[in-house]
């Protein structure tokens, strides 16, 4: 796919974590350091996590906005003659790059491959009223970013959209798996093992 993208490095495993991902890292046109979380689950799932690396002690790292700069950082880019990237630019590099690594690491070398995909909550969403029991978020913004990027830039030939808007969940099902990946079995796998494992993290 020929979408403009960051350079990404595959950086190895990050051995600290029980599930050790493998991690990956880019940065933008700002040089600010991104670093991408690969978990490879269950039914060849690849479930994946991305963050600003300047975020990386944050407990709410995944829900930081990934375009937001502060006036702080903007009158010191200002200062430095250093242009901050546009957040629709910005926004759109940094999901054509985590794609590139989904297809060229992942895809290309499993044809089965599914993915899996979060929408973490901004703390003006995490409201009484859209918060579930296990923590999870309904129908959040990044959600339905996700979404709307991943039908617009992935076949729906290839992959069954499984979505759980009531959790933001997007499950990206490949349909050559589809015998050992049913619909079922998704579901259960997502609620009673994917969901409380992430809450563990």
């Amino acid at each position: 796919m020929n979408l403009p993208r960051f350079q990404y490095y595959n950086v190895g495993v990050d051995s600290l974590q029980d599930s050790k991902p493998r991690l990956y890292r880019f940065r933008n046109d700002s040089n600010e350091t991104y670093i991408v979380e690969v978990f490879e689950l269950e039914h060849s799932i690849y479930a994946f996590k991305f963050y600003l690396k300047k975020h990386k002690d944050c407990k709410d790292k995944y829900s930081k906005g990934i375009a937001q700069y502060s006036v702080e950082e903007r009158k010191k880019a200002s200062k430095a003659k250093r242009m901050l990237p546009s957040g629709a630019s910005n926004f759109f590099k940094v999901l054509n790059t985590v794609l590139e690594i989904a297809i060229t690491q992942y895809l290309l070398t499993n044809t089965k491959a599914s993915f899996f995909f979060m929408g973490a909550a901004k703390d003006s969403e995490k409201t009484p009223e859209k918060t579930n029991p296990d923590n999870t978020v309904e129908n959040t913004i990044r959600y339905r970013n996700y979404w709307l990027y991943c039908k617009r830039h992935l076949s729906w030939r290839k992959f069954e959209y499984m979505e759980m808007n009531s959790s933001s969940i997007l499950l990206l099902r490949n349909n050559d798996n589809k015998d050992q990946l049913s619909l079922e079995v998704a579901q259960n796998y997502i609620t009673k093992t994917i969901i409380p494992a992430l809450n563990e993290s």
